[in-house]
């Protein structure tokens, strides 16, 4: 049995082995694929499959690997100014785009729009579970939309939608310990209420009629003749009344909209037709050859994405980010580490950081504010351009930024903190485990950390006096960096407001609304480089090799069989160890 076990477990191994080694292999054969030349006239032919992520992801499929937001974003401003380029036709498969990533896309479409060339969209269908009002602002742009005779679009008013599930936690006996600053800050809501505060009804209400309004005027912008009001009353319109209300321009098939290329043939002149990807290639490949590194400005770029975590958490040991996708934390002390060496680096002239995060812990948002503070001693100026959002620590991060640009929808703000624990005590009734503990001073007893135990009278005035440190301290931060008196920031401005970019920029949190784009275009100007030069991104941290990600799933691989193992043995040994207690027992019975 034993041989069989290890036999499967080595085969196991050894077929996940030749699969990352084919990865690898075929990582280092696309990136080292020869460039190819591009025809003097051509179609573009891209897909656009949401959702996006801000950057590209690691793929098997190495013919078509995903491009990320601002690689699309970039290369359609090429393609503005490429005159061999005729026309991108566009076939939209996902519809998952959030309202920021519209309003990153929009202009760069819009760029290539007003350079000449014709847009053409090709869709199946616009319902999805999102709201395609979203989508609507980003398609309303091109000369053509096309859809598939069956299709259709679910358009009614914009919503948030928020669980509330205090009741749920009282069923099975789990309390709900928390304390926040700020009427505003909903979060700890969730667990602690059975419905919404006013304060919270009144923000989502807010946020809501925004986006809504913006997203609109998107639509109305680009399609001056429909009347989207009257479209919208239907909540969920088919293919051919989104055509008789102007919102797409054909109703036909995939096939038919792929034969509408030959359009731009004549008798003389045949008409190639280049994807995307290989376009961005090349272009990419002949930008790389022309550029002069030791002249070539270079922008160091980092990209914080996801919750912030605690320090006490940071798994950080190589100082290497991951090559693949991620995980959806900012790990504090891996940029930290980053932020220092590029205080070190004297090729570097400026810092561009890209911010998408709810936020995280105060102590992790903590660190790395004071690493940008390094970078800016060091001479470097710091640009911030935030993505869906950047709020509570993400804002609290983005603060040491020498200029911090927001799209007009970005979520920011939310100035206020919370914090407490989920108390299992009532659970543990329900199941019949009853815990019993003892404390070196009964005086000072303190269950704070314990998920076992409500907690004391001084747990809850320490954990509220916890709250009045952080929050004030989140105000002077906020209050110097932004030059807003500490009184009318924390009576108009925060105690956990979310604030869209428009409403940011008006109460002076942010310095510009745009894009990456536009973060980039800035950094240009300041460093005297002409709009049509280049700088180099120099992507920090540092990513991990494909071979560095092998070693690190091989090396996850046998920690978790050496757990196991451990575990097991644990098991067997309490089991022997039972067992001849009993022995003894009955032995010293008779």
């Amino acid at each position: 049995m034993k041989f069989i076990k290890g036999f499967f477990i080595t085969l196991g191994a050894f077929f996940l082995l030749m699969i990352a080694t084919s990865i690898t292999v075929s990582y280092f054969a696309l990136s080292s694929k020869e460039v190819k030349t591009l025809p003097n006239n051509f179609i573009l032919t891209m897909t656009l499959d949401a959702p996006l992520a801000e950057e590209p992801q690691l793929s098997l499929n190495f013919n078509e690997k995903k491009l990320g937001l601002h690689e699309i974003t970039n290369t359609l401003q090429k393609i503005a100014k490429d005159d061999r380029a005729l026309a991108i036709y566009v076939r939209l498969k996902g519809k998952d785009l959030t309202i920021s990533q519209v309003e990153e896309l929009r202009p760069a479409f819009e760029a290539v729009k007003a350079s000449g060339k014709s847009l053409k969209l090709y869709t199946e269908d616009l319902q999805s579970f999102t709201n395609s009002t979203v989508v609507l602002a980003l398609t309303s742009i091109f000369d053509e939309v096309w859809m598939q005779p069956i299709g259709g679009a679910y358009i009614p008013p914009l919503k948030l939608e928020l669980p509330f599930a205090k009741g749920a936690l009282d069923q099975i006996g789990v309390t709900p310990e928390f304390a926040k600053r700020g009427p505003y800050k909903n979060a700890p809501e969730s667990f602690t209420q059975s419905e919404p505060s006013q304060e919270s009804v009144e923000m989502m209400t807010h946020l809501t009629q925004n986006w809504d309004r913006s997203l609109v005027a998107m639509i109305k912008q680009a399609r001056p003749e429909t009347d989207f009001e009257a479209i919208r009353s239907k909540i969920i319109v088919n293919a051919y009344e989104l055509l008789d209300a102007k919102l797409i321009d054909r109703v036909g098939y995939y096939d038919e909209f792929q034969k509408d290329m030959k359009i731009f043939e004549t008798e003389e002149t045949q008409v190639k037709k280049v994807k995307f990807q290989d376009y961005k290639m090349v272009i990419d490949q002949k930008s790389i050859n022309s550029f002069d590194l030791n002249s070539t400005p270079k922008v160091a770029f980092l990209l914080m994405e996801g919750a912030i975590i605690s320090p006490e958490f940071s798994e950080t040991q190589s100082y290497k980010r991951s090559g693949l996708a991620s995980d959806g934390t900012i790990d504090p002390l891996l940029f930290e580490k980053a932020l220092h060496d590029i205080a070190q680096k004297t090729d570097i002239a400026a810092v561009l950081i890209r911010i998408d995060s709810p936020g995280g812990t105060p102590s992790g948002a903590e660190t790395i504010r004071r690493a940008i503070q390094t970078v800016k001693a060091s001479g470097k100026k710091v640009y911030i351009s935030m993505g869906s959002a950047a709020a509570s620590g993400g804002y609290w991060v983005a603060l040491e930024g020498d200029m911090i640009f927001a799209n007009p929808s970005t979520l920011t703000g939310s100035i206020g903190v919370y914090g407490g624990k989920f108390t299992l005590g009532n659970l543990m009734d329900k199941i019949g485990v009853n815990w019993f503990a003892v404390q070196s001073n009964p005086d000072l007893a303190s269950n704070f950390y314990s998920p076992n135990f409500s907690m004391t009278e001084q747990d809850k005035l320490a954990l509220n006096q916890s709250m009045d440190f952080i929050y004030n301290a989140f105000l002077e931060r906020v209050s110097t960096a932004r030059n807003i008196e500490i009184e009318k920031l924390n009576n108009e401005i925060a105690q956990g407001r979310v604030w869209t970019g428009n409403e940011a920029f008006r109460l002076g949190l942010i310095d510009q609304i745009g894009g990456f784009k536009n973060a980039v275009e800035q950094i240009k100007l300041d460093l005297g480089v002409m709009e049509d030069e280049e700088i180099i991104l120099v992507r920090y941290p540092e990513p991990k090799s494909p071979l560095e990600e092998l070693m690190k799933f091989f090396d996850d691989l046998m920690q978790s069989k050496a757990s196991i193992q451990s575990l097991i043995t644990s098991v067997r040994l309490n089991a022997q160890t039972q067992g001849k207690a009993m022995v003894m027992e009955t032995t010293a019975g008779n």
